[in-house]
């Protein structure tokens, strides 16, 4: 792991660690003490629910968007593929045609002679 890495779950962990205490160290009661960390938990639980929710939700629409893409990319593709075969068609026909038309004028002024 980087120094920084390293650095900022330290700096994480020392934050963390000096809430834990504030709260336990506060002048409060055990009952009031333990009610204020369970609504902490309480709202990092949701906290943590929405994030998730907003990543499943971030993670479908990519999922959509790379769906449809990859769908025109393929269309774009095939299209670009049957123009393909269809130009060396043209070139085939045009070719062998072409040879007809040699092979009757070879025939034609070889019988001429």
């Amino acid at each position: 792991m980087e120094t920084g890495g390293k650095i900022a779950i330290a700096a994480l962990s020392g934050a963390a660690a000096g809430l834990l205490a504030g709260i336990l160290i506060a002048p409060a009661s055990g009952r009031e003490t333990r009610a204020a960390i369970g609504s902490k938990v309480g709202d990092v639980t949701t906290k943590i629910a929405n994030a998730k929710d907003d990543l499943i939700l971030k993670f479908m629409m990519l999922k959509e968007r790379f769906a449809s893409v990859s769908h025109d990319l393929a269309d774009d593709v095939k299209d670009a593929f049957l123009d393909e075969i269809e130009a060396l068609e043209e070139k085939i026909k045009g070719s062998s045609a072409k040879k007809a038309v040699k092979k009757a004028q070879t025939a034609l002024n070889g019988s001429g002679n």
